[in-house]
């Protein structure tokens, strides 16, 4: 049997690094350490979740996601990430109090062909959600992302979020995906 190639080498170590990125974020999440979460994006990212609609398979293979000028859950910048982790940290954020529990599980992360800076990344999430006493809402689904190395570091650069549900059930969406 003949040593890997240094390219499969190199992919599986690209790989195990985006799977710990990935981990890493969730923890942060699950967490509640919103401020440091935010430390992982970069200042262009596009974090957004296009809504889904459920569709005859005669008509876009049985389902259609939104277009970037459609419908979405959330469209958001950099500046309206902070504006939300601001938002998450005010005392009278009702919608948070008190806190959530959660549970992010990150499966089948796949990484694509690495571009000059880009790395796009593909994964599935599942998170369970639990307030007050009887309140329970799950978003589960798939990200497809794009990280980028600032300073050495990975970073999310780019987040699409696509939602296996096509109605959210949730009264709202107050944790980040």
């Amino acid at each position: 049997m003949s040593a890997p190639s240094q390219d499969l080498l190199a992919r599986m170590a690209l790989t195990f690094e985006a799977q710990q990125f990935l981990y890493a974020e969730a923890r942060l999440l699950d967490t509640q350490n919103y401020k440091a979460w935010l430390e992982l994006v970069t200042d262009d990212i596009h974090y957004w979740a296009p809504v889904v609609e459920s569709r005859e398979r005669r008509h876009r293979a049985g389902h259609y996601v939104a277009a970037a000028d459609e419908s979405a859950y959330f469209d958001d910048t950099r500046a309206t990430l902070g504006m939300r982790v601001a938002r998450l940290g005010f005392p009278g954020a009702w919608a948070e109090v008190p806190p959530s529990r959660m549970t992010r599980l990150i499966s089948n992360v796949e990484v694509g062909e690495q571009g000059a800076e880009d790395i796009p990344v593909r994964s599935c999430f599942y998170l369970f959600r639990s307030r007050l006493e009887t309140e329970e809402d799950s978003y589960h689904g798939v990200r497809e992302d794009v990280l980028r190395r600032v300073d050495g570091e990975l970073r999310l650069a780019r987040r699409k979020i696509i939602f296996a549900q096509s109605v959210l059930t949730a009264r709202s969406i107050t944790t980040f995906l």
